[in-house]
């Protein structure tokens, strides 16, 4: 396998990663950096839910918290780390299909 061929697999592999919050930096831009497997990321934007001038609430993540990291071009230095995703560690609030729960 040439260089190229392997550096285009590696840039695919990291388009989407999962992982946890390893660490957080709170602030303007809040950041945090992601353990991926043995793997620990350079200090990554958290996004949140919208950025407007309207917003009206803030969900802090906090170390171990489950979150996607989604880098451009596959390179893990221009990532955005995502919030969210269920890992049954934490469960969710129990509820109705219908009802919105805060």
């Amino acid at each position: 396998m040439s260089d190229m061929e392997g550096d285009l697999q590696r840039r695919l592999a990291n388009i989407v990663r999962r992982g946890v919050i390893h660490s957080t930096q709170h602030g303007k831009i809040p950041k945090c950096r992601v353990s991926i497997g043995e793997l620990i990321t350079d200090w990554l934007p958290l996004c949140q839910g919208f950025s407007g001038g309207f917003r009206s609430d803030v969900n802090p993540c906090t170390v171990g918290d489950a979150v996607t990291v989604l880098s451009e071009g596959g390179d893990l230095n221009n990532g955005r780390v995502f919030p969210g995703w269920a890992t049954g560690g934490a469960p969710v609030p129990e509820g109705s299909e219908s009802e919105h729960i805060t």
